[in-house]
């Protein structure tokens, strides 16, 4: 892994990931999407509002396409499972 707080790859506990990036997953239909990383040792989340934008190509298809904001999301504005997950090391 790299570490974005210090710039230095580490070695992270696999579970330890593995059990932090579930807990961080937006849950289904909450239309956010979020960027998972490792700072100072820690897994860490930032989240964003997505939007869906529709498309009409010239053959006539519709096309849906979900568009992440550039604002993150306050951590007060997310689902509780996510704010327990934030809250918990």
């Amino acid at each position: 892994m790299f570490d974005h707080g210090t710039y230095r790859p580490i070695q992270i506990n696999r579970a330890y990931y593995c059990r932090k990036g579930n807990e961080l997953n937006p849950p289904k239909g909450s239309h956010l999407t979020g960027t998972i990383s490792v700072y100072y040792g820690k897994v860490v989340a930032t989240y964003y509002r997505l939007r869906d934008v529709m498309t009409v190509r010239p053959d006539g298809v519709v096309v849906d396409t979900g568009v992440a904001g550039t604002d993150p999301v306050p951590t007060d504005q997310l689902p509780a499972t996510l704010q327990l997950a934030l809250a918990t090391p």
